[in-house]
């Protein structure tokens, strides 16, 4: 895929003399950044995850709490 982006004059010097310097294309570099951060990003889901609406006919997580007794201490004392 092809991408044009507009840098920052300085950042542009530094990508290229990193760039040099480790023998590699900045964009080469620039792919290894854009993967490393899209690994770490928590807010990230599937497509399958993101779109999913649940089952019809589940029933709701809070039903199963009305038959449990409540907690006899504070749990977070």
């Amino acid at each position: 895929m092809h991408l044009d982006i507009e840098l920052d004059p300085t950042i542009g010097e530094r990508l290229f003399a990193v760039a040099e310097q480790q023998g590699q294309s900045a964009s080469a570099l620039i792919t290894q950044a854009l993967q490393a951060w899209l690994a770490e990003r928590s807010d990230y889901w599937p497509a399958a995850v993101a779109n999913f609406e649940g089952v019809a006919d589940a029933p709701r997580f809070e039903a199963f709490r009305e038959g449990m007794p409540p907690p006899t201490e504070n749990p977070l004392a």
